[in-house]
């Protein structure tokens, strides 16, 4: 069965204008969050589920510094796949240096939704988004541009376009036939989305994103899943106990 690992950036608090500015206690009410991409190790690949802010501390990547405290080179991630393309989901992959975009897992191929891409691209006035990583995007030979509803990666990891959080957002399950690990993006960014059935307004179809989090939730734990959160403060992963 496949590792999993979060590889967490911080403790954030996030600003009306979609800013990110590291959590202290000194932090102004609203929203708080936790950026914590996934590492998944199986036999022969290393994926990251989502690639983080591309917070650095001394002009190192936190990303590069977690995988190095695992002994994992950053030419070591075979895959990167984007649930969707807000700037604390990609921010991670590289930089701009000298008109070059520069690969921080210069050898991973990255999974794009093409249509999710033709939606980001035209949002110069959202702030969620980063244009200059998109524009990136239109250049790169690592892209591997879905389009497909749903289908496989790789024989253990399969995905599914759900909307939602964006119109295009996409969620994936990694599974060896008996236990399934769940990775719900911003659908299901954090455990007390489970736990309150709410349509929240800061999704593009908050009513969709809370039907499909409770056919999740039974699903979850009618077949035992092991679930993914990649906003959550407390507590990146749970299990729960198939019925």
């Amino acid at each position: 069965m496949a590792q999993v690992f979060p590889i967490q950036e911080g403790h954030f608090s996030v600003s009306s204008d979609k800013e990110f500015r590291v959590l202290t206690s000194s932090s102004p009410a609203g929203l708080k969050v936790a950026v914590q991409p996934f590492l998944i190790k199986f036999d022969e690949e290393l994926i990251l589920l989502d690639a983080g802010l591309g917070w650095q501390v001394n002009g190192e990547l936190i990303l590069h510094r977690e995988l190095k405290y695992n002994g994992l080179p950053p030419t070591a991630i075979t895959k990167i796949v984007l649930s969707h393309l807000h700037k604390d989901h990609v921010g991670g992959l590289g930089t701009w240096q000298a008109g070059v975009f520069k690969l921080n897992f210069p050898q991973a191929s990255i999974y794009v939704q093409a249509r999710e891409f033709d939606f980001a691209v035209q949002q110069h006035d959202n702030p969620a988004y980063d244009q200059e990583i998109l524009e990136a995007f239109k250049h790169l030979p690592e892209i591997i541009w879905m389009n497909d509803d749903a289908g496989w990666i790789t024989p253990d990891l399969c995905y599914q376009v759900t909307g939602g959080h964006s119109p295009f957002h996409q969620v994936f399950w990694i599974t060896d036939g008996e236990h399934a690990i769940f990775y719900g993006g911003d659908n299901l960014p954090q455990q007390v989305y489970f736990q309150l059935d709410i349509a929240y307004k800061t999704d593009y179809d908050g009513k969709s994103a809370e039907r499909d989090r409770l056919h999740w939730k039974q699903r979850a734990a009618k077949e035992g899943w092991t679930i993914l959160f990649y906003h959550d403060l407390e507590n990146p992963m749970m299990t729960y106990l198939s019925s």
